[in-house]
This record gives structure tokens, sequence and C-alpha cells, in this order.
């Protein structure tokens, strides 16, 4: 009987192990695999190369809202507050094609701050001016319920040896045939997001 009870012990312990190897086995090989299959006749083959996608974000100021006055929309650049960032591929990336996209991320926003005259716009360099286009603009106006707005409207290529950089506005727009006081009382919090991706 005790013969029998080791015999089994045994190939239960052997079982585990050759689950365990092939796992491993498995686990490891993972990134170089190749499936074929047959779809209406067509032979369609797949092939997934995994790598490292390693994209480095930075940011030197964050927007704090310190300013509430409303300004001149030229004004912008003088008086609105600003955040600039800086997107590059990291050193342990591996892949060969990266592309991104920017968000405006954890919006938290009062409803009388959900106003066409509360605005951002977004440029690809450190120091715009007057003269330099942006690469997308907006408001909060028909925000409802979303925290989460992209930036971009086409993803954004990041080539190897490149750094993007970036300067978002916000600020409150002047408009002197309104009455604005309502958007002096009020809280807009958020973050600038990355999401990377690879094709």
């Amino acid at each position: 009987m005790a013969k029998k009870t080791k015999k089994r012990n045994h190939l239960v312990l052997n079982a585990i192990l050759i689950f365990l190897w092939l796992f491993l086995v498995g686990g490891l090989s993972y990134a170089y695999f190749s499936i074929s299959f047959e779809k209406n006749k067509e032979n369609t083959k797949a092939t997934v190369i995994a790598g490292k996608l390693d994209v480095d974000f930075e940011t030197s100021e964050y927007i704090s809202n310190k300013n509430t006055w409303l300004i001149n929309d030229e004004e912008i650049f003088t008086k609105a507050d600003k955040t600039i960032f800086t997107v590059k591929r990291g050193e342990q990336s591996t892949v060969e094609d990266v592309y991104y996209n920017i968000y405006i991320d954890d919006l938290d926003i009062t409803d009388n701050l959900k106003h066409a005259d509360v605005k951002w716009r977004l440029y690809n360099v450190e120091n715009p001016t007057s003269e330099t286009k942006s690469v997308a603009e907006g408001n909060f106006e028909n925000i409802n319920d979303i925290t989460n707005i992209q930036l971009n409207q086409a993803r954004i290529y990041l080539p190897k040896e490149e750094t993007h950089i970036y300067t978002l506005y916000m600020w409150f727009s002047n408009d002197e045939n309104e009455n604005q006081l309502e958007l002096l009382n009020g809280n807009l919090s958020c973050r600038i997001k990355l999401l990377a991706i690879t094709e």
C-alpha cells in the first residue's frame, strides 16, 4: 500500500515538474512565435515580435492656476499659466516605430468653468510667439463629465535621437461683451498624460 502511495506521489511530482518546465520554456520563448491559421481558404500568417517600449516624459513646470484673472487671447504668452514638457525615446527602447498621444488627464473642473472662455492651447515649441502655429486648441464648454481629453488629432511619430518639446497654455479668455464674473469662482485641476504605442 505504501509502495502505491509513493508511486502516485512520484507521478504527481513528475507531472508538476513537466508542467513547470513547459511553462518556463513557453514563458522564455513567447516573444518569438508565429501563428498560422486558415480562414476562408486563405492562409494568413501573424508574427509577433516583442521589444521594449521606453519613452521619457519630463515636465519642468505645472499649471497652478495662480493667475485667475481674465486675459486677452493674444496675451497668453506673457500672462497665462503654462506647462512645458518633453518627449523622447528612452535608452532602453528597442522597438522600431514609436508613436504617442498627449492627453489632459484627471480633469477636475467645477461646473461654472465648463465654459467656452476657459481655454487651452498646445504648441510644439518651448517659447511660442503669436507667429507660432498651435498643434491643437480648445475649451471646456462641452466637457460634461469627461476627465480625459486627447490633445493631438493624429498620433505623433517619435524618431530615434529626437526630443519633442511642448508648451501647453490654459487661461480664462476675456470677452468685453459678456459678464464673466462666474469664471472667477471655481476650480480646475488636471495633469498631462502621454500614451506611447508601437506597431
